[in-house]
C-alpha cells in the first residue's frame, strides 16, 4: 500500500514537471539561421534577475526570449544580432505588439518583450526576425496558455 502513494506521488510530479521540460527547449531552424523561443511567466524568476533586467515580477506577466543563432561550419553555432518584432493575439482577436529589447552578455545576445496574462488565457505569438547582414524574414508562430490562478 506504501509503495503504491509513493508512485502516485513520483508519478504527480512527473506528469507535473513534463510539460515544462518539453517546453523548455523550442527552436526553429531556418538553414543558415536557428530561432530559440521561449515565453514563461516572472514570477518564476529569481528576483535578483527581475531587478538586474528591470523586469516586473508578477504571475500577471510573462516574459518572452528569444535567442538568434547562425550556423557556423566547422563549429555549432553563434549568437547574432536581428531586429525582432513580435505580436500576440488573443482568440478574440485583439492584437497587442510586445515591445522587444536586446540583453547582450559576453557570448549571449537575448530579445526579451513582456506582457500581461491572465488565467487560462490562450495566445498566438507571431515573432519576426532579420538577421543582421542577411535580407531573410525569419517567421516564428506559436501557440500558448497560461495559468496564473495558483
Amino acid at each position: 500500500m506504501r509503495r503504491g502513494h509513493i508512485f502516485l506521488k513520483y508519478l504527480l510530479i512527473l506528469l507535473t514537471v513534463v510539460p515544462f521540460v518539453v517546453q523548455a527547449e523550442r527552436k526553429q531552424d531556418f538553414g543558415d539561421y536557428v530561432v530559440h523561443y521561449n515565453v514563461f511567466q516572472t514570477d518564476m524568476l529569481d528576483p535578483k534577475v527581475t531587478e538586474t533586467y528591470s523586469i516586473k515580477r508578477s504571475r500577471h506577466r510573462a516574459l518572452m526570449n528569444i535567442v538568434v543563432q547562425k550556423k557556423i561550419m566547422g563549429t555549432s553555432v553563434q549568437p547574432l544580432r536581428a531586429v525582432v518584432t513580435s505580436e500576440v493575439r488573443n482568440l478574440i482577436g485583439q492584437v497587442r505588439k510586445i515591445k522587444m529589447r536586446e540583453v547582450q552578455e559576453s557570448n549571449a545576445i537575448y530579445y526579451l518583450g513582456e506582457l500581461s496574462v491572465q488565467n487560462q488565457e490562450m495566445l498566438d505569438f507571431s515573432v519576426q526576425v532579420s538577421p543582421e547582414g542577411s535580407d531573410q524574414k525569419l517567421s516564428v508562430k506559436f501557440r500558448q496558455t497560461f495559468y496564473t490562478d495558483k
